[in-house]
C-alpha cells in the first residue's frame, strides 16, 4: 500500500481526531464540527439553569474573545448535534454510564430562535428538571459552508488547508502524514515537483502495456489482481499531479472560501429566493471544482470492490461445491480491462483539464466568483431594504437573477462561448437589472396605468435584446448563437407574458399575444438583416396590442 493510500485508509477507519499542533479541539469526521477538548483547562461545569442562562452567554462570549484553539465562532450545540456526537458512545470524552460526557449527564443545548435549554444524557427521549447544567461548545470553523463530505480525501483536504497534524489510530500513518504534509522543508513531493514533466492529458497506454490484457480478461483471478495493482499505480500518478499543482490548489482554495461564504438573508427573502441563491452557489462551486477528490474516491472504491471479489476467489476452496462455485465466479460479468483503464484515464483527464483551464483563466474565474457574490448580496439587500415594494418588480428581478447562471454553465461546459463573450453577456444582464430597478424606484414617485408600465418595461427589454443582438452575431459557432438567442428571448418575453396576465379577458388580445409568444427567431440567426427586421416586426406588433387595449 502506498503512502497516500495508507493515509486515506487511516482517515476512513477513524471518526474522532485530536491534533498534535492543537490540543484544544476534537474534530468529528462525520459532522465536520470541532468540539472543545474538556481535558484542557476549560470551565465547563455547573452553570445555573434558568430562563436567561446569562452565565452560559458569558462563557460563549469569553471563549470567543480568547480565541480558544485559534477559533472565535464557538457556540452551544443544538440538540441533534450533541445527540449525534454522543449517540454511538465513541466520543473520546464519553465516560460513565449511558451517554454521559466526563461522567456528567446534564448538558446545555440551544434551540435556534428560542434560546438555551438542557439535555439529560441519561435518558433517550426526555429531559429531567435540573438546577445546573454543563457546557461543551462546538464550532463550524473547519466545515466548508457548502458540500461538506466525510469522504477521506475531503477530510484530508481540511487537515491540509488548516495545517493541522491529526493523531491517527494507525501509528504508521502519523509518520507518513508528517513526512508528506507537515515537515515542509523536507517534503519529498515539493522537492520533486520541478522534476515532474507531466503531459497535458493523462496517458494510460504505457501503463496498460505492462499488463497482459488478453489473459486478464479471460481470468477473474487475474482481472481482480490487475485492478488492485493498476489502481495503486494510478493513485501514485494522481499524487504526482496533485504535487505538481500544489500552488494551483492553494490559490483555488482561497477562491472557494468566497463561493462557500454563508449569506445573511435577513427577514424578507422567500424560500424560493433563498433556494435560488444557494443552488447558484452550489452549482458554481461544482463547475469550478477540479474533481480529484471524486477521482480518488472512485479509484479507491474500485480497488475495494476488486479486493472483496479477489478474496471471494481465494475462498472457493472452503465451499461445499467447489466446481459449481468456481463456475459461478467465472460467469460473473465484468468490464474489459482496457475499457476500465480508459474510463479511469478519462476521469483523470477531465480533472486535469479543469486545472489547466483554471491556470489559463484565473482572472476570469475570480471575476465570475466575485460577480456571483456581488449579485447575491445586492439581491438580498434590495429586498430587505424595502426601497422597492412591488410584487411585479420582485417577480421580474427573480427572473433576471435566475438567468445569471445558465450562460456561465454553457460557457464552461461547451467549447463554443469565449470567456470574454460571457463576461460581456453578464455585463449586459447587469445593466438590464439596474434599469429595471431604476424603473420601479421611479414608479414610486408617479402613478401610471398597467399598459403604460408594460410599454416602458418592454422598451427596457428591447434595449437588452438590441445589445444581445450584437453579441449573438459576433459568435462564430452556431451553437453559441442558438443558446444566447433562446436565453435572451426568455428574458425579453417576460413583458409579453406579464401583459397577458392583465388582459386575458379579451379574446382578440389573447390571440395577438399568442402570436407574439410563438415567434421563433432562431431561424433568422444566419442573416443579421432578416433578424433585425423580425425583431422590429415584433416590436410593432407588441405596441399595436398596447394601442388596441388603450383604445378599447
Amino acid at each position: 500500500m502506498d503512502d497516500l493510500n495508507l493515509i486515506l485508509v487511516a482517515i476512513q477507519n477513524q471518526r474522532w481526531y485530536f491534533f498534535e499542533n492543537n490540543d484544544k479541539i476534537i474534530f468529528d469526521r462525520f459532522s465536520g464540527l470541532i468540539w472543545i477538548n474538556l481535558n484542557q483547562i476549560f470551565p465547563y461545569k455547573n452553570y445555573r439553569a434558568n430562563n436567561s442562562y446569562k452565565e452560559v452567554h458569558d462563557l460563549v462570549k469569553n471563549t470567543n474573545e480568547k480565541n480558544w484553539g485559534g477559533y472565535n465562532n464557538w457556540r452551544v450545540p443544538e440538540k441533534n448535534e450533541i445527540m449525534d456526537m454522543i449517540d454511538d458512545k465513541t466520543f473520546p470524552l464519553h465516560t460513565g454510564s449511558n451517554w454521559r460526557i466526563n461522567n456528567l449527564n446534564c448538558w446545555c443545548i440551544e434551540y435556534p430562535n428560542y434560546g438555551f435549554s438542557y439535555r439529560d444524557l441519561d435518558f433517550e427521549d426526555h429531559n429531567n428538571p435540573t438546577d445546573y447544567v454543563n457546557v461543551i461548545l462546538c464550532s463550524d470553523a473547519l466545515k466548508p459552508a457548502e458540500n461538506f463530505s466525510s469522504k477521506p480525501q475531503a477530510i484530508l483536504n481540511i487537515f491540509k488547508i488548516n495545517k493541522l497534524i491529526p493523531k491517527f489510530d494507525i501509528p504508521e500513518a502519523n509518520i507518513i502524514y508528517k513526512k508528506l504534509f507537515a515537515d515542509e522543508p523536507q517534503q519529498p513531493a515539493k522537492v520533486e515537483t520541478s522534476k515532474i514533466n507531466l503531459p497535458a492529458k493523462f496517458d494510460y497506454k504505457p501503463l496498460l502495456a505492462k499488463y497482459d490484457t488478453a489473459a486478464i480478461n479471460q481470468s477473474p483471478v487475474k482481472f481482480y489482481k490487475a485492478v488492485i495493482s493498476v489502481a495503486d499505480e494510478i493513485l501514485n500518478d494522481v499524487q504526482k499531479i496533485l504535487a505538481a499543482h500544489s500552488k494551483t490548489f492553494e490559490e483555488f482554495s482561497q477562491l472557494s472560501l468566497k463561493i462557500n461564504a454563508p449569506y445573511s438573508y435577513g427577514l424578507w427573502l422567500e424560500y424560493k429566493e433563498k433556494s435560488l441563491l444557494e443552488n447558484r452557489r452550489r452549482t458554481l462551486a461544482k463547475l469550478f471544482e477540479f474533481g480529484f477528490d471524486e477521482v480518488i474516491e472512485n479509484i479507491l472504491a474500485l480497488k475495494d470492490e476488486a479486493g472483496k471479489l479477489s478474496a471471494e476467489c481465494k475462498n472457493f476452496m472452503y465451499a461445499e461445491n467447489i466446481l459449481a462455485e468456481l463456475a459461478r465466479i467465472e460467469s460473473k460479468p465484468h468490464v474489459s480491462f482496457e475499457f476500465l483503464m480508459e474510463s479511469i484515464a478519462e476521469s483523470v483527464t477531465v480533472a486535469q483539464d479543469k486545472i489547466n483551464f483554471f491556470n489559463e483563466n484565473k482572472k476570469f474565474v475570480a471575476a465570475i466568483i466575485d460577480a456571483q457574490e456581488v449579485w447575491s448580496t445586492d439581491y438580498i439587500s434590495s429586498i430587505n431594504s424595502g426601497k422597492i415594494n412591488y410584487t411585479d418588480w420582485r417577480k421580474l428581478r427573480f427572473a433576471i437573477e435566475s438567468n445569471f447562471l445558465p450562460p456561465v454553465e454553457f460557457a464552461l461546459k461547451e467549447n463554443a462561448l469565449s470567456t470574454e463573450t460571457l463576461l460581456q453577456v453578464l455585463e449586459i444582464l447587469r445593466e438590464y437589472k439596474f434599469a429595471v430597478d431604476d424603473f420601479y424606484i421611479d414608479k414610486n414617485a408617479k402613478l401610471s396605468r398597467d399598459f403604460e408600465d408594460e410599454s416602458e418595461l418592454y422598451k427596457l427589454a428591447e434595449t437588452f435584446q438590441s445589445k444581445m443582438q450584437k453579441i449573438i452575431f459576433a459568435c462564430e459557432k452556431a451553437s453559441a448563437r442558438v443558446f444566447l438567442q433562446k436565453w435572451a428571448d426568455n428574458l425579453t418575453d417576460i413583458s409579453i407574458y406579464k401583459f397577458e396576465d392583465y388582459y386575458r379577458d379579451t379574446d382578440e388580445i389573447k390571440t395577438k399575444i399568442l402570436e407574439l409568444q410563438c415567434q421563433n427567431f432562431i431561424t433568422y440567426l444566419a442573416d443579421y438583416d432578416l433578424y433585425s427586421a423580425e425583431m422590429e416586426k415584433r416590436r410593432q406588433n407588441f405596441f399595436a396590442v398596447v394601442s388596441f387595449r388603450q383604445n378599447n
